[in-house]
């Protein structure tokens, strides 16, 4: 199952936000995650709407 990355504030590494969802349209916005597994800081996942289809993600 495709899961979001979200970018640490402080070092600016990609991580496994910890959302995922299957078959389904989302809209996420002002959304954090963390802590970065590199630095400890928290990390934001971009704003937008996704379709998660398949193995797949689609930002529109």
């Amino acid at each position: 199952m495709p899961m979001l990355s979200a970018i640490c504030d402080n070092c600016k590494s990609s991580f496994p936000s910890g959302i995922s969802i299957e078959g389904s349209q989302i809209t996420l916005l002002r959304n954090t995650a963390g802590p970065c597994p590199k630095c400890g800081s928290i990390g934001r996942i971009i704003d937008g709407t996704f379709n998660f289809i398949d193995n797949s993600i689609a930002k529109e």
